[in-house]
């Protein structure tokens, strides 16, 4: 394989790996908004468990 080559692939690679990061990122941090809305619903509400 050429040097060109394989660089290419690796470049192709992180990106990937950097796309999939971000879009884990992206999950957790609505995840996280959706945790808080639904705990500050839950204290509006008076709801106890």
């Amino acid at each position: 394989m050429r040097p060109s080559k394989k660089w290419g692939h690796t470049v192709k690679k992180l990106l990937v790996l950097a796309l999939v990061a971000l879009g884990g990122l992206l999950i957790w941090r609505k995840w996280q908004a959706d945790r808080a809305e639904l705990d500050l619903w839950t204290e509006a509400t008076g709801s106890e468990n």
